[in-house]
């Protein structure tokens, strides 16, 4: 069963590079952008949702770098692996929002120096799996609220414990509810649903065709 979802997660992403470049995807992060909005889903600040981005190419950079007083972040179902491409200037920004993504602990280092400013931070629906990777929290010096839930890093028994010991000033972690969503099953599936829904979502959006006609031309 794991190798048929590692095998159908390595399709949908060889699908999904194909299907989208750069100046498509900028397209589609231009009009959520200027519409706050993807469907019925609010979008705040400089975020978006459901964007098969995958990898942050000097092309997204560059778009992203054109809005650098924003205070909010955030990238939702964007199929992230990582965020190694990524740069920005991040002093005034304040909260990100990264959840359903695939990222690991790695990201938690890449932010910190990114953003060092952020008091609120949700990663919750990530694959976050090494209670080493927690020691990167201590970069976060006014964090206050974070949201890990559904990674399998929550499974260990001093997960609480070593968070706040690296962030001591944190006033809430993981909404501060107590069920077991660390299971790695869990989290897994959780992930590949979404890039499902992401595709689905995509394929059927109104907006979107009318953006690729456009593109063609």
């Amino acid at each position: 069963m794991k190798k048929k979802q590692t095998k159908k997660k390595i399709q949908q992403k060889q699908k999904l590079k194909t299907q989208f470049n750069s100046k498509e995807l900028i397209k589609l992060l231009d009009d959520q952008h200027k519409r706050g909005q993807y469907k019925d889903f609010s979008l705040y600040g400089l975020s978006f949702a459901k964007i098969p981005i995958i990898n942050f190419t000097p092309e997204i950079n560059k778009y992203l770098q054109k809005y650098p007083n924003e205070t909010y972040i955030g990238f939702t179902k964007c199929h992230l692996d990582n965020l190694e491409g990524l740069e920005f200037q991040g002093d005034k920004v304040l909260s990100i929002k990264m959840n359903y993504n695939n990222l690991k602990g790695d990201s938690l280092l890449r932010i910190s120096k990114l953003f060092p400013n952020i008091t609120y931070l949700d990663l919750s629906h990530n694959q976050i799996t090494k209670i080493d990777d927690l020691k990167h929290l201590n970069n976060f010096k006014k964090l206050e609220h974070l949201d890990m839930r559904f990674n399998p890093v929550k499974r260990y028994k001093d997960y609480k414990k070593i968070v706040f010991e690296q962030i001591p000033q944190l006033q809430n972690l993981d909404d501060d509810q107590e069920i077991d969503d660390s299971l790695d099953n869990s989290s897994r599936d959780n992930w590949l649903s979404s890039q499902d829904e992401s595709e689905a979502s995509l394929n059927e959006s109104s907006d979107y065709v009318k953006i690729k006609k456009k593109v063609k031309k």
